[in-house]
């Protein structure tokens, strides 16, 4: 007995249980309404993008085939917000500052995907509010694994601010700090 599914909806379902797995289904579910499966498999990844933080932006450039995602969330503004009280309280600079390296190094490891064509930035606030670029071209083809990807970045986000917060709080230098720190928002 053979079977023809199509492969649309294994796609769909993977998706779906990825969002499940972040906490984002049901609110991503509430967005969609009711749909054919293999028609919004592209749909239910995009309203997943747009539903990880809590102010999305999107433009596209039909000049040069560049669509660009801006994402702005009180859990970035917050990371940025710690990372420069921590500099101005031990007179670092941002280069010097060893939780926004580590911090802006694991976003950017969050979008290791199976897809090309896309590039991510991060902005601290210098100029304007802190916010995360998603940059993709015509080709890029990992709508799938994006929301998964975003969601990681709130979540290594929300790790970062408890780390800096637990080395404000204990007003040693980053050195005596215990090596538990991190572990505990595990």
């Amino acid at each position: 007995m053979a079977f023809d599914i199509d492969p649309c909806t294994f796609d769909f379902l993977s998706l779906a249980k990825d969002l499940y797995d972040y906490g984002l289904l049901d609110q991503v579910l509430e967005n969609c309404g009711s749909w054919e499966i293999c028609e919004d498999c592209y749909s239910l990844a995009w309203e997943g993008t747009a539903n990880v933080f809590a102010d999305f932006s999107q433009y596209y450039s039909d000049e040069n085939g560049v669509e660009t995602l801006v994402f702005f969330d009180p859990v970035i503004t917050g990371f940025y917000q710690l990372c420069a009280f921590y500099e101005a309280k031990n007179g670092i600079s941002k280069d010097r500052n060893p939780f926004r390296q580590n911090g802006e190094g694991a976003v950017y490891q969050c979008f290791c995907m199976d897809a090309y064509n896309y590039d991510v930035l991060l902005y601290d606030g210098t100029r304007g509010r802190p916010r995360l670029i998603f940059l993709s071209g015509e080709e890029f083809c990992g709508h799938q694994e994006l929301p998964g990807a975003l969601a990681e970045v709130k979540f290594t986000f929300e790790r970062c601010c408890k780390e800096l917060k637990a080395a404000i709080v204990t007003e040693k230098p980053l050195t005596a700090l215990p090596e538990y720190v991190g572990k505990e928002a595990a």
